[in-house]
Parts: structure tokens; sequence; C-alpha cells
């Protein structure tokens, strides 16, 4: 660079004045907030669309689960004597006798065992729907050979519930309770459980254990 650059190049810096640098940087700055505040206004809606529909889905899940669980029974509780509302329990080994969700458990023959059913089903009254199954000895309340299909304990203790329409499907009574909201981890809804309070004698697993109980109500 020769001596007539250097002296142009000074003459050029020297004619920017100091506010005229200011005024572009603050016209920058203004461009990249009004930017940001676009997109910030453009996630604001974006979000509240995704809350909108997220509540929306809260909201069916809600009357769906209420809808379900509140489902009246055309039979009434030979307990309590109330329309049976929820889950219905049916002895599959009585001509009529149903209890209700609260009263299950009361007292009744303790070789009968229990249809746990969701949806109303309409059923001949003079039609027994489980045979006599042979049971272990009433000391134990152990489910030999039994693992529940969620947990995996092994063997089952206390109450087993028995899928009626599946070749091999067994719940504990704590997985019972824990995700009967959730159809036991997308079971098939229309499946009808049994409820077994007595373990049955392992002479009826080895023959009968991957034979369905009942046939399809639905």
């Amino acid at each position: 660079m020769n001596c007539s650059d250097v002296r142009q190049e000074a003459y050029n810096c020297s004619d920017v004045k100091p506010e005229q640098l200011e005024n572009q940087e603050t016209t920058n700055l203004k461009s990249q907030i009004s930017q940001l505040q676009s997109e910030n206004s453009s996630l604001r809606k974006e979000c509240n669309e995704n809350s909108s529909i997220i509540s929306s889905l809260r909201e069916q899940i809600s009357k769906k689960h209420y809808s379900e669980y509140n489902t009246w029974h055309d039979a009434n509780c030979d307990s309590c004597g109330l329309q049976i509302k929820g889950y219905r329990y049916k002895c599959g080994n009585c001509v009529n006798f149903d209890l209700c969700d609260t009263c299950i458990g009361s007292n009744h023959n303790p070789d009968h065992m229990f249809l746990k059913i969701k949806y109303p089903i309409n059923f001949d009254p003079r039609i027994l729907l489980l045979p006599k199954f042979p049971f272990a000895p009433m000391e134990t309340y152990v489910h030999t050979e039994i693992s529940c299909d969620i947990c995996g304990k092994s063997p089952i203790c206390g109450i087993r519930y028995k899928c009626g329409h599946c070749q091999d499907f067994d719940i504990c009574g704590q997985c019972e309770l824990k995700y009967r909201e959730t159809n036991y981890k997308n079971h098939d809804s229309t499946h009808v459980f049994i409820r077994l309070a007595r373990p049955i004698h392992r002479s009826y697993l080895y023959y009968n254990a991957n034979a369905p109980v009942l046939s399809r109500f639905y």
C-alpha cells in the first residue's frame, strides 16, 4: 500500500461519524430482537396447540375410564342389594349369585369361583358357567407352578386371576389392583377373568393348563 492509499483510507474512516455506527448497531439489534420475538410467538402458539391437544386427550381418557368403570350391570349385588356398577363378580357355580366390587370377599361357599366381568353381559341364570375344579388342600393358599404374567411372581400366593379366554394368562392379586385401569397392560378388555381364592389341584394343571375355560361372551 502506497502513501496515497493510506491517506485515502484514513479519509474514508474519518468520514464515518460515531452516531452513524451506533444507529447501524441499534438497527441490527432491533432486527434480531424482532426475529426472536417472532420465533417466540410461534413457539408459544405451538405450545398452546399442543397443550390443547393434550388436554383434550386427557379428557377423552378420563371420560372413557369413567364410562367403563361406571357401567351399570343388569344385576343386583346379593350382599348389599344394590344394582352393580363397575365390576360385577358372578359366581360361576351358582344359578344366580352376584357380588359388586365392594362386597367381593363376602361369606360365600369357598369352593365356588367368581367371574370378574367388566362389560354388561346377559346370562341365562339357569346355566352354570364353570365346572367344579379339584382344589388343593384348604390349608394352603399357594398356587403351585403358577406365575403372574405381569410381574413374574412365582408362585402366586393368595388371590389368583386366571383369564377364562386365554390358554395361559394369570395375574396375582397385587397386579390385578394395580393394572386393572389399563386392562392389565393392554390385555383384551373383552376377556373375563376367573377369581380363584383357592389353588386348583396340580393334577388338573397337568391335563388342562392350556385349555381356555370359558367360551366367548361378546
